[in-house]
């Protein structure tokens, strides 16, 4: 659903408003593929959040909002970056969701996610429900603007 070319950028999830905006609830039902092109000469990409409040998803259970999630605690609304960590390598993690972008469970510090697996794609998925919006619930499910960079094979990343 969405293609991006060049060695750094920005993407967010559809219906995402930015920061200083009235923003809604992220849209239902969703399960899509944001796609980057590796740039040759460039083997990873770092994700990182747009702004503090640009990573907000539904866990889908009963873990905290406010924090970290990954793995099995996303059941429903989360990202998708497979073989992501903060290394690139080694304990990798597939799933992110919560308000704080982080491959370490409950962390409250937003961290770099890198992906040195291509094809690099960011999966979006979102169950059926309408989480409320920012004007009706504290930490809402507002959705996911993130950035990029790819970072060059000559930084010692020719991958596993």
């Amino acid at each position: 659903m969405q293609y991006h070319t060049g060695i750094d950028g920005r993407f967010s999830t559809f219906n995402y408003a930015a920061e200083g905006t009235t923003q809604d609830s992220h849209l239902r039902n969703q399960n899509y593929r944001v796609c980057i092109r590796q740039e040759e000469g460039y083997c990873c990409v770092i994700y990182m959040k747009c702004d503090a409040n640009s990573f907000q998803l539904n866990t889908g259970g009963t873990a905290d909002i406010t924090k970290a999630h990954q793995g099995s605690d996303c059941t429903g609304d989360y990202i998708t970056i497979e073989g992501s960590s903060q290394s690139g390598f080694g304990n990798v993690n597939d799933k992110y969701c919560g308000g704080i972008l982080n491959t370490i469970d409950e962390n409250l510090v937003d961290a770099k996610i890198k992906d040195c697996t291509a094809p690099f794609e960011v999966g979006v998925v979102t169950d059926n429900i309408v989480d409320g919006t920012a004007a009706t619930i504290a930490n809402a499910n507002t959705g996911v603007c993130l950035t990029w960079t790819q970072e060059p094979c000559s930084a010692g990343n020719q991958g596993p």
